[in-house]
Protein backbone atom coordinates (compact mmCIF):
# COMPACT_ATOMS: atom_id res chain seq x y z
CA UNK A 1 0.00 0.00 0.00
CA UNK A 2 1.29 3.31 -0.87
CA UNK A 3 0.32 6.32 1.65
CA UNK A 4 1.15 9.79 0.26
CA UNK A 5 1.49 13.07 2.43
CA UNK A 6 1.74 16.28 0.79
CA UNK A 7 4.30 18.55 3.08
CA UNK A 8 4.35 22.69 2.75
CA UNK A 9 7.73 24.51 2.87
CA UNK A 10 7.91 28.32 3.44
CA UNK A 11 11.47 29.31 2.47
CA UNK A 12 11.91 32.42 1.77
CA UNK A 13 8.14 33.22 1.86
CA UNK A 14 7.37 31.09 -0.97
CA UNK A 15 5.64 28.26 -1.12
CA UNK A 16 6.76 24.98 -2.12
CA UNK A 17 4.95 21.80 -1.94
CA UNK A 18 7.02 18.66 -1.85
CA UNK A 19 5.61 15.25 -2.18
CA UNK A 20 6.84 12.55 0.10
CA UNK A 21 5.50 8.67 -0.35
CA UNK A 22 5.32 6.77 2.79
CA UNK A 23 5.76 2.79 1.62
CA UNK A 24 6.93 -0.41 3.60
CA UNK A 25 10.06 -2.19 1.74
CA UNK A 26 8.90 -5.63 0.32
CA UNK A 27 11.47 -8.36 -0.38
CA UNK A 28 12.23 -7.17 -4.25
CA UNK A 29 13.77 -3.84 -2.61
CA UNK A 30 15.40 -5.31 0.34
CA UNK A 31 17.33 -7.60 -2.16
CA UNK A 32 18.14 -4.51 -4.20
CA UNK A 33 20.30 -3.03 -1.28
CA UNK A 34 21.93 -5.90 0.05
CA UNK A 35 22.66 -7.93 -3.58
CA UNK A 36 25.55 -4.82 -3.62
CA UNK A 37 25.49 -4.27 -0.18
CA UNK A 38 27.23 -7.89 0.95
CA UNK A 39 30.03 -8.12 -2.02
CA UNK A 40 31.43 -4.77 -1.36
CA UNK A 41 31.11 -4.76 2.60
CA UNK A 42 32.79 -8.47 2.60
CA UNK A 43 35.37 -7.31 0.30
CA UNK A 44 36.06 -4.19 2.99
CA UNK A 45 36.23 -6.26 6.15
CA UNK A 46 38.25 -8.96 4.16
CA UNK A 47 40.79 -6.36 3.36
CA UNK A 48 40.72 -4.79 6.64
CA UNK A 49 41.84 -7.91 8.26
CA UNK A 50 44.21 -9.27 5.38
CA UNK A 51 46.17 -6.06 5.34
CA UNK A 52 47.23 -6.63 8.60
CA UNK A 53 48.36 -10.09 8.10
CA UNK A 54 50.19 -10.03 5.09
CA UNK A 55 51.53 -7.02 2.67
CA UNK A 56 49.41 -4.76 0.53
CA UNK A 57 51.94 -6.19 -2.42
CA UNK A 58 50.93 -9.63 -2.00
CA UNK A 59 46.90 -9.38 -1.55
CA UNK A 60 47.10 -7.30 -5.30
CA UNK A 61 48.58 -10.12 -6.86
CA UNK A 62 45.93 -12.72 -5.07
CA UNK A 63 43.46 -10.21 -5.67
CA UNK A 64 43.75 -10.62 -9.60
CA UNK A 65 44.22 -13.86 -9.80
CA UNK A 66 40.84 -14.75 -8.31
CA UNK A 67 39.10 -12.17 -10.04
CA UNK A 68 40.88 -14.13 -13.20
CA UNK A 69 39.49 -17.18 -12.21
CA UNK A 70 36.15 -16.39 -11.54
CA UNK A 71 35.81 -14.65 -15.02
CA UNK A 72 37.49 -17.36 -16.60
CA UNK A 73 34.47 -19.83 -14.92
CA UNK A 74 31.95 -17.05 -16.35
CA UNK A 75 33.31 -17.58 -19.69
CA UNK A 76 33.46 -20.68 -19.43
CA UNK A 77 29.53 -21.33 -18.32
CA UNK A 78 28.37 -18.34 -21.09
CA UNK A 79 30.24 -20.70 -23.48
CA UNK A 80 31.96 -17.79 -24.61
CA UNK A 81 35.59 -17.51 -26.45
CA UNK A 82 38.80 -15.85 -25.54
CA UNK A 83 40.68 -13.75 -27.60
CA UNK A 84 42.81 -15.61 -29.35
CA UNK A 85 45.72 -12.83 -31.46
CA UNK A 86 48.60 -12.71 -28.72
CA UNK A 87 48.51 -8.46 -29.53
CA UNK A 88 45.11 -8.49 -27.95
CA UNK A 89 46.37 -10.09 -24.90
CA UNK A 90 49.93 -8.53 -24.95
CA UNK A 91 47.92 -4.89 -24.69
CA UNK A 92 46.02 -6.09 -21.34
CA UNK A 93 49.12 -6.87 -19.74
Amino acid sequence: MTQQQYKSNNIDGDDHSVKTVNRVMGPSEWGLILAPAIPWGGSCFFIGVTAREIAPLSIVPCRAAIAAAVLLVVVHVRKERLPDPPAVWGRSL
